[in-house]
């Protein structure tokens, strides 16, 4: 599977590696990752766990005091911090994760479900004691995807799209209800009636 990070799976790898250094962490564990993921703070994980009733700042702040140190740790960005063997293994299931979904792009919500999938990660112990585990989040990210309906638009739909509040999903649905083909209206473009309206590019 060709699967790519995303930009902001990207940012969140710089960012734990940044939250093992305040902490005064020689290692980046799954908590670092997650850390990292709080503080990018934007993604379909963030809103799940919203979704979920998760308190994401007194998630943090019950993480940050279960793995700081005293330890002041000051590395050069060049400087590599180890990974643990549990974040290795994070960052190769998020490649298993994201090809259920057949997502392209390696996201948020993969990398939170590739760490619930280890129950000894502090990250899943902690969901758990809020009744909140690997399969409860999968199905809340199910339940957000509008193509799991695709095939048999209706009202369903639409109530699945919205339910991230964002995107699409926020497009009053009701003038399209006429056409024969409501997906590709809210997904693609129609060509010919953009250029018998003169809006496409010259070029």
């Amino acid at each position: 599977m060709d699967a790519k990070f995303s930009k902001r799976i990207k940012d969140i790898l710089a960012y734990s590696k940044e939250e093992a250094i305040r902490l005064g962490n020689s290692y980046i564990g799954t908590e670092h990752l997650f850390l990292g993921m709080l503080r990018e703070g934007e993604g379909v994980a963030i809103d799940v766990l919203l979704a979920l009733g998760v308190d994401l700042y007194n998630l943090k702040k019950t993480l940050e005091g279960s793995i700081r140190t005293d330890k002041s740790l000051t590395l050069k960005d060049s400087e590599n911090i180890p990974l643990l063997k549990s974040s290795e293994k994070a960052l190769k299931l998020i490649y298993l994760e994201a090809k259920d979904f057949r997502s392209p792009l390696l996201d948020t919500e993969h990398l939170l479900l590739a760490i619930l999938r280890d129950e000894n990660s502090l990250v899943t112990m902690k969901l758990k004691e809020m009744d909140i585990d690997y399969n409860e989040v999968k199905e809340e990210i199910k339940e957000g995807i509008p193509e799991a309906s695709a095939d048999f638009p209706g009202e369903e739909e639409e109530e699945e799209s919205k339910s991230f509040g964002g995107g699409k999903g926020n497009a009053p649905a009701t003038p399209k209800s006429s056409s024969e083909t409501p997906v590709l209206d809210n997904f693609g473009i129609d060509l010919t009636n953009a250029a018998e309206e003169d809006r496409l590019d010259p070029i």
